[in-house]
């Protein structure tokens, strides 16, 4: 069920840092504090458009429809360009195995990996991010 100010009152919510690092929320993804700034941004327009809030309660409460996932998973072996898959071994949400797997589902895919990351890797270590 809905409840009317749900997303508004999450999106505020991530603006409280103790909140937002919490396990419950952005914690488990990043191995490091979100600036405020970042955050911020990622916010606002959920706090200030409706059309963003009713996209993203659309994308919440839509039913998982697997036989697409699947489809559209297994459609990735036609991909025709080269392709970096960046996983963090570390990072509590994504099993390593899944980034291997996805890397040798693409024809020209390659695998590497981002130590001392969480999922949001590119956040947590923009340099080594930078270099692969």
């Amino acid at each position: 069920s809905r409840i009317p100010g749900g997303l508004a009152l999450a999106a505020r919510q991530l603006r409280v840092r103790a909140l937002r690092d919490s396990p419950l929320m952005l914690g488990p993804m990043t191995k490091r504090p979100l600036p405020d700034a970042l955050v911020r941004g990622w916010t606002e327009p959920l706090l200030r458009e409706a059309g963003v809030r009713r996209d993203l309660a659309a994308y919440c409460t839509a039913p998982l429809d697997k036989a697409r996932l699947i489809r559209d998973t297994e459609a990735l072996r036609d991909f025709p360009g080269e392709t970096l898959v960046l996983w963090a071994p570390e990072n509590k949400l994504m099993p390593l195995a899944h980034g291997e797997r996805l890397a040798a589902l693409l024809p020209a895919g390659r695998y590497a990996e981002i130590p001392d990351a969480g999922v949001l890797a590119m956040l947590d270590q923009p340099e080594a991010v930078a270099r692969e």
